[in-house]
């Protein structure tokens, strides 16, 4: 289920408890235009431990990949999760959806995000740095979202461009598309 609007939702207690017993665990996705960064929910009344917001632009992606029910899926760069729920709860819960990342931080936060949201269909893998992918070509959809500059963000985090260098940019270009390349071998 999805709550569109605004950031801030009231729900009547009959449709807290319909989200409750919805069949991707007690997960509650809400999709916003508005900027998300620093917002705390506070689950009602107890029924929920999970809120996963996503903006527009996440939301555009997911909808163009449609991930159908019974594929293999593989989320490169996953952490910190919320593509990898939504694609899973997408398959009603159906085939597997493969998440990874690099780093052993953001690969405990992609298995706290998928505990916490209920999605039994995810694997959780921490992949080299670099090198090849530890895969066989198996999977029908390939997700990468790379590292890059985030000067996309600017609108909602205008202080990231004194944190970032042009002298960075080349490095970003080469590090993406060694893991398009090595996506590519397991598709």
């Amino acid at each position: 289920y999805s709550i569109r609007g605004s950031c801030l939702v009231t729900l009547s207690r009959s449709a807290a408890a319909k989200l409750a017993r919805n069949r991707y665990g007690r997960t509650a996705l809400m999709e916003t235009d508005a900027p998300t960064r620093g917002i705390k929910l506070t689950p009602m009344g107890g029924l929920y431990d999970f809120f996963s917001l996503s903006g527009w632009r996440a939301r555009r992606v997911l909808r163009a990949f449609a991930p159908s029910p019974g594929e293999r899926v593989l989320d490169l760069c996953a952490s910190p999760g919320g593509k990898t729920t939504a694609m899973a709860a997408a398959m009603s819960g159906e085939g597997v959806v493969i998440a990874s990342d690099v780093r052993p931080r953001r690969i405990r936060t992609l298995v706290q995000t998928i505990e916490t949201s209920g999605a039994r269909n995810v694997r959780v893998i921490q992949v080299p740095q670099s090198g090849s992918l530890p895969f066989t070509p198996l999977f029908d959809r390939i997700l990468v979202d790379a590292p890059c500059s985030g000067l996309g963000t600017l609108r909602r985090d205008p202080d990231i461009k004194w944190r970032r260098s042009p002298d960075e940019f080349p490095a970003l270009s080469s590090l993406q598309l060694r893991i398009l390349t090595n996506a590519a071998v397991v598709v």
